[in-house]
């Protein structure tokens, strides 16, 4: 992990069937250390410039954190960065798992795949070098199937990342899952996968994780393990849970009806609080802070089980957000999404978008032989097949609900709750409580203790508080510890800073530790301003700007569209960039 001469990473073409150990200097490796901001570093100088999202050249990176594999609560995470199917921005994220463990113990601090195989393939990763192999025996299969038979043919212990027939079919919210229950990266990983006839990323560790200095990391790690009981009563995990959804309830903040009203049922959420839940955690995390259930369906047949994650967006978008109360609806769908593999939050904006269409008897002429409507969950489940399967249906609805709603044309479009492209979460600005980031939909700002109350983030107080949360987000992803962890740990910087001084050069000044996360939302926004990024494109779903929002505990605006111009051009101004967001060179 100590590498004074800089990074070393992977580079594997498809189209040749080729790969390579390249190198980058220390100079980089000081400003983009590992995780999100090393992965996005290596994005802008592989990827050239106005590249088609779902053509060969398009990239994708895998980057480990700095303290991955070690014992270091919630850091055996795995960044992931590409440019966005849905988008034509930046997409990333980091993930927890079996893949991210075992790709942590490679020896590479990062992996670039880049090309197009000639047929349906996948690639093993073993021992320093890379296999290509013919996917004939997985091509079709659902996500559970591939991943047994990938682990039956490499072992249990190896990684595996894959896509489900969805991806395959180039689904624009397709992703990428390794079968840990926890949320995928959203932005069209698992498209970009399909584009490249990829059907899986295989990876054996071979590499036992060595700080160098081991008695001295335990050492320095210890504060943070003693702090688990603590931790974990935090508000950044309580709002991963379940329970977060009543919360938001009470709190007029869960957006229903496709953002048409603001709460939901009680016997929904009572419903919900009450399943049968088991807790897992990340490999080498001692805090078990994902939930799973399975559905009556897989209780009755035990011989294919497969343990659904109840992420709470997840719950939201199949629930709340179309009206629907029959919880074992919304557990059918989230099954039928993990196999397919597609985004459960995108499906559900999609699908809130059909309802609202046929409410008002817009046409969708797709020839759907299901019925979309709210309060009604029975035709969800069937939803990700017809997609997937039917080219009719493919052709407008796996574009995600922007380019659906353009196909559909006038009426439709004020129905598609989307930010750039992406589906929504459950935010809704003319609340308030979460802020969308300017930096683009892939930005997600964890949760606060307080929130953000309506209007205060339109303020310049809101915007320095933002600017505030995004660097700790970008300097959480980008060592690549859990945000849940992160956030919720107190002495944070004081405890972090011993440690990245055992592993990196670069190190020793608390200052330059901090700028880690500036560094890497600067990359961000230069990597989108490279690629056509203009404060106009960054619009708000019509909805926002013309319908104010009504609750049973009171009626909140619709937002003025030149306050929410001003605000962007002073949170620009703030972040030392331009006033239309060119944020300059960020060469290292």
């Amino acid at each position: 992990m100590d590498d004074l001469k800089g990074k070393s990473y992977l580079h594997i073409d498809l189209t040749h069937e080729q790969y390579e150990i390249r190198k980058t200097d220390l100079n980089t490796t000081g400003n983009y250390p590992s995780g999100i901001a090393l992965a996005t570093f290596l994005l802008s100088v592989t990827l050239p410039a106005g590249t088609d999202p779902m053509s060969p050249d398009n990239v994708l990176v895998f980057a480990p954190g700095m303290f991955a594999g070690t014992p270091y609560p919630g850091a055996t995470r795995v960044a992931i960065a590409s440019k966005s199917p849905l988008t034509g921005l930046w997409a990333g994220g980091t993930m927890g798992g079996g893949f991210a463990w075992a790709l942590s113990q490679t020896g590479w601090d990062a992996v670039v795949i880049q090309g197009r195989a000639s047929s349906l393939s996948y690639l093993l990763l073993d021992e320093g070098r890379v296999f290509f192999r013919n996917a004939r025996d997985i091509e079709g299969c659902f996500f559970s199937e591939t991943r047994r038979k990938l682990e039956e043919t490499w072992g249990e212990d190896a990684g595996v990342l894959c896509i489900g027939p969805a991806g395959e079919s180039q689904m624009k919210f397709a992703n990428l899952q390794d079968g840990f229950p926890e949320a995928s990266v959203r932005g069209g990983m698992g498209a970009v996968f399909g584009a490249k006839n990829l059907k899986a990323l295989v990876v054996r560790p071979y590499v036992p994780i060595n700080t160098g200095k081991a008695e001295a990391f335990l050492e320095a790690v210890l504060p943070s393990i003693k702090g688990a009981r603590e931790t974990e009563s935090a508000h950044s995990f309580e709002m991963q849970t379940p329970h977060a959804l009543r919360k938001l309830n009470h709190l007029d903040a869960l957006p229903s009806r496709n953002f048409q009203a603001a709460g939901f049922s009680e016997e929904w959420f009572n419903a919900l609080e009450s399943l049968d839940t088991q807790k897992r955690s990340c490999p080498g995390c001692p805090y078990a802070c994902i939930y799973t259930v399975l559905s009556k369906e897989d209780s009755e047949r035990p011989e294919n089980r497969v343990a659904v994650p109840i992420d709470p967006e997840h719950l939201w978008a199949l629930g709340p957000l179309l009206d629907v109360t029959e919880l074992d609806e919304s557990l059918k769908t989230l099954r039928a999404c993990q196999e397919y593999g597609i985004a459960p939050v995108s499906l559900g904006i999609l699908a809130a978008w059909m309802a609202e269409c046929r409410e008002k008897n817009i046409d969708l002429g797709i020839g759907l032989d299901l019925e979309p409507k709210f309060g009604d969950g029975s035709w969800l489940p069937g939803l990700p097949g017809r997609i997937t399967e039917n080219p009719v249906i493919r052709d407008v609805l796996a574009r995600g609900v922007s380019e659906a709603a353009k196909r559909i044309g006038p009426g439709s479009e004020v129905f598609a709750m989307h930010f750039c492209g992406e589906g929504l979460s459950f935010i809704d600005l003319r609340r308030g409580f979460w802020p969308l980031s300017f930096l683009g939909p892939a930005v997600l700002i964890p949760a606060q203790n307080n929130g953000f109350p309506s209007d205060y983030w339109l303020t310049a107080d809101g915007n320095h508080k933002m600017i505030q949360v995004e660097n700790h987000w970008a300097l959480l992803e980008s060592i690549g510890i859990c945000k849940r962890v992160g956030m919720a740990q107190r002495n944070f910087h004081e405890n972090l800073l011993p440690l990245c001084q055992l592993v990196s050069v670069h190190s020793g000044a608390e200052e330059f530790v901090k700028e880690w996360g500036e560094k890497c939302v600067k990359l961000i926004q230069a990597f989108n301003w490279r690629e056509g990024w203009r404060p106009q494109h960054l619009c708000l779903p019509k909805r926002f700007l013309q319908e104010e929002l009504a609750t049973p505990q009171h009626v909140y605006p619709a937002l003025d569209a030149g306050r929410w111009l001003e605000c962007m051009k002073h949170y620009f101004t703030l972040r030392g960039w331009s006033a239309e967001g060119d944020p300059g060179d960020t060469q290292p």
